[in-house]
């Protein structure tokens, strides 16, 4: 009871308004007798009142409610328990499965209907008025309002209320994503009276990287070094699920799922059985290897074995309907069997394809195989059904006269050649289309189970037009539900691109460019420059689309975008981008809300990221393996991963990108971690130094105060290196010193010998705890929490090196090296050998067989 008692209350009283000095968007401060008036000039005006046993997803939205009309308003709402709502006054809001709602008729049935009885049903005209999952009710009865559904349904009531009427956006997960205008009233239309629910009947969008979630201990340390910290991996899952029930995703009705569904069958039945698998063109079998499996579908024995099997209980899809589907997804690949029997199932035209697919056309033979085992398997339940993923050599549309029905549910899913991304020619975007609507027109079950979101690594490669026009065209034409392929969660590069894509989820049949007016109204002043810089972004993925094409790779472009990145995106095409948002800061700055100019903060950041990507992929080149250790580029790579470390450990609260999906896409094909930690020193010569000298830094000025080029001389004392501050002059006066510190020595480099240039490297054997390195006043390398993505207890005992190259040092005369010190416990200090390593290389650029 105590628990319950607590949640209640904390409904009452959590919460801080985000927006200081509200003001009123709406038309009039005097409510019209047809509105029904929430909060009236920052006053709240109601009570909501919830179910005794509100579950844990209804009391989430009630809350969230709550606490984005209090920053909007300033005004916090009351929230009670039904058997508590006598002691309220004033108007009450019921939310939910109210004893209340019951009381007017309102039934609601939470469970989640199999599609197959929720069709008969409306199919045989029988008058249900329940509410199912994700329906809601929306009525205002003798004075008071009812959002009436389960807690699905009466939350997602509430965000389309919140939409429609307080103008809400969920532009990208997070605070900084959410956008309400600031008004100090809040009211509906008095006459609502309407029932609703989603167009779209699964809507679902996959996502990477969170099973650590709910087990932290299993989060990959290497991952959490590159990409998110365990706590940051916690909040963003947490806003991305604020996220996902904003934008009211999820399964309304059950819709069994395809998969590969012959995995492992020809290391079953290879031996014995191999004419069940495909035939190349020579006449062999070659069989195939995990999910890649390819079978020969016109053989009757298969047919048979496959009815068997689905009657043991094998061959059922995911999300299945009770035992009625059968799961018929063929392969990853594209290999069609070449033999008699099922080439003869193909249509007549089967090889007049254009030229931009390539593949022939099977879905005819696939079609026919869908119907035997359906005819057969229905001799053993009536009410059967088949799914399959459209994808690959079942992409294309039959061109034969084919008849399936709704028994069958296709996973329509583009993967072949240009028509795997968006954008692509208009040319193949009109032949997409023609696919969709050939099987729309053989009677079937739709789902859009597209890719394109894996495309782009962390680039600023957006796609909205196409992507949503062919969303809204497939909905217009037969689509079922939505399954989007993995979100690699680049939020910040391809924002509007995301949007669109949720929210065609929630208003499938709203023009295009609506819904993008949404996501842009958050930037407020600086909307136009930031239209225009997403704008640029999407013409550049326009213009070079062909270019992505021939050198980024076709289906599986999405593998090898990060190995070719560099030249997809040259840093020459961030210049322009850069100038637009620019102006965009220009247009935020000295707002009253600065919510906006943090809003272009989040866009800047997000491209400094992606040119830190692109500078990194460019070292490595398009190879796998890491640079010549021997050869400068190495060093370079080194200090381009450290750079990109630093720069998600410092931005991981703004959310900008899925730093950890993205870590482990790069741990997969980068040889990171050994390139983080290893440092060869060959042909190198160690130098000796002495005479360190070392400054206090109290009051951590020295920074800005640039000691590391102007070090205040007269504050320098001698110190001996290693040595921890407790056993040197820095704690000869009573009391421990921790914070800053500044060390400083000398280093007298010979004069190269023609052509060549010098190189060093420093090798801290341990520094406790944090340490930066500037030489002659440049900054050169660090040892932090940022550059090394570890937490300060792992770092001060920890070795490092600095590799610092010829444009930083002076040959033949005095150098200065500098090392800024932080000790935050201990006793601090360079506490162990510091060693310097010096040699020649040939300069950059000129050639030794030329000389």
């Amino acid at each position: 009871m105590k628990s319950s008692i607590h949640w209640w209350a904390c409904l009452g009283v959590c919460g801080i308004s985000a927006f200081a000095g509200p003001m009123d968007i709406l038309a009039s401060s005097e409510p019209a007798r047809h509105d029904f008036v929430w909060i009236q000039d920052g006053v709240p005006q109601v009570t909501l009142v919830l179910p005794d046993k509100a579950d844990a997803k209804l009391k989430a939205a009630v809350l969230d409610a709550v606490h984005l009309l209090e920053q909007a308003t300033a005004a916090r709402l009351a929230v009670r328990r039904e058997s508590d709502h006598g002691e309220t006054t004033g108007v009450r809001v019921f939310i939910g499965d109210t004893q209340a709602a019951r009381a007017l008729g309102c039934e609601v049935d939470a469970a989640l209907l199999p599609h197959r009885e929720a069709e008969e049903r409306r199919n045989q005209g029988i008058p249900d008025n329940r509410l199912t999952r994700h329906q809601t009710l929306v009525r205002v009865v003798d004075g008071d309002l009812y959002i009436v559904g389960c807690a699905d349904g009466a939350g997602y009531g509430l965000y389309e209320l919140l939409e429609r009427y307080a103008g809400a956006v969920w532009a990208w997960p997070g605070e900084l994503g959410t956008y309400l205008p600031p008004r100090t009233t809040f009211k509906v239309p008095g006459d609502l009276d309407e029932r609703f629910g989603p167009k779209i009947i699964s809507r679902q969008v996959g996502l990477s990287g969170l099973s650590p979630v709910r087990n932290p201990e299993e989060y990959d340390p290497a991952i959490e070094r590159f990409g998110f910290t365990q706590e940051m991996l916690q909040a963003y899952a947490a806003a991305l699920d604020t996220y996902y029930r904003r934008h009211r995703m999820g399964n309304t009705e059950t819709l069994p799922r395809g998969r590969h569904a012959f995995s492992g069958w020809w290391t079953e039945y290879g031996e014995t059985h191999p004419e069940w698998f495909w035939m190349d063109s020579d006449g062999n079998r070659p069989g195939s290897r995990g999910n890649h499996v390819n079978m020969c579908v016109s053989n009757p024995e298969l047919h048979r074995h496959i009815v068997t099997q689905w009657r043991a209980g094998h061959l059922r899809p995911p999300l299945a309907a009770g035992p009625h589907a059968i799961d018929l997804g063929e392969a990853d690949a594209s290999r069609a069997c070449h033999c008699d029997s099922c080439r003869a199932w193909d249509a007549a035209d089967a090889d007049a394809v254009p030229d931009f697919w390539g593949q022939r056309n099977v879905s005819d033979r696939y079609a026919r195989l869908w119907k035997t085992i359906y005819t057969m398997a229905r001799e053993h339940d009536p009410a059967v059904e088949i799914t399959s993923h459209l994808y690959h050599q079942t992409f294309m549309a039959p061109t034969g006269p084919v008849e399936l029905g709704p028994w069958f549910i296709g996973n329509f899913c583009p993967w072949g050649g240009e028509v795997s991304w968006f954008p692509m020619s208009p040319e193949a975007f009109e032949w997409l289309k023609a696919q969709w609507r050939g099987w729309a027109q053989t009677g079937i079950k739709l789902r859009y189970r597209p890719n394109h979101m894996h495309d782009g690594y962390t680039m600023p490669h957006v796609d909205t037009r196409q992507s949503g026009e062919f969303f809204r065209y497939a909905f217009q034409h037969g689509m079922l539900a939505y399954q989007g392929g993995a979100l690699r969660g680049t939020w910040a590069n391809q924002g509007p691109h995301y949007y669109l894509t949720f929210r065609q989820n929630t208003k499938p049949d709203a023009p295009v460019e609506t819904l993008l007016d949404e996501y842009y109204s958050v930037f407020g002043p600086a909307e136009p420059a930031v239209r225009e810089y997403f704008a640029y972004w999407e013409q550049y993925s326009i213009e070079n689309a062909a270019r992505f094409i021939e050198e980024v790779g076709g289906a599986g472009r999405w593998q090898r975008f990060q190995h070719q990145v560099h030249i997809a995106y040259p840093l020459s095409s961030f210049e322009p981008a850069a100038k637009i948002l620019a102006r965009a800061r220009a247009a935020a700055e000295g707002h009253p809300r600065p919510e906006y100019l943090e809003r272009i903060t989040f866009l800047e950041a997000g491209l400094e990221h992606a040119r830190l990507c692109v500078l990194l992929a460019a070292l490595f080149d398009g190879e796998r393996s890491l640079p010549d250790p021997d050869l400068p580029v190495f060093g370079e790579a080194q200090q381009a991963l450290k750079d990109l470390i630093r720069f998600r450990r410092q931005h991981e609260h703004l959310l900008l990108d899925d730093f950890s999906t993205t870590a482990a896409f790069e741990l997969r094909r980068w040889p990171l971690e050994t390139l983080l930690d290893s440092d060869p020193l060959s042909g190198f010569t160690e130098l000796e130094l002495a005479d360190w000298v070392f400054c206090k830094d109290p009051h951590n000025e020295g920074v800005e105060q640039a000691w590391y080029r102007r070090p205040p001389d007269d504050e320098w004392r001698p110190i001996t290196v290693p040595a921890r501050w407790d056993n040197s002059w820095v704690l000869e006066r009573r009391g421990d010193y921790l914070g800053y510190g500044w060390y400083r020595v000398r280093l007298d480099l010979p004069q190269p010998a023609d052509r060549h240039e010098a190189e060093l490297v420093l090798a801290f054997m341990g520094v406790d705890e944090q340490a930066w390195v500037y030489v002659n006043g440049q900054p050169v390398g660090e040892h932090s929490i940022e550059s090394e993505g570890r937490p300060i207890g792992d770092l001060w005992n920890r070795p490092f090196r600095v590799r610092i190259a010829g444009q930083h040092l002076v040959p033949g005369a005095a150098n200065d090296i500098v090392v800024r010190v932080h000790a935050s416990s201990g006793a601090a200090g360079i506490w162990q050998p510091v060693q310097f390593y010096y040699r020649e290389i040939i300069a950059e650029g000129d050639d030794p067989e030329a000389w």
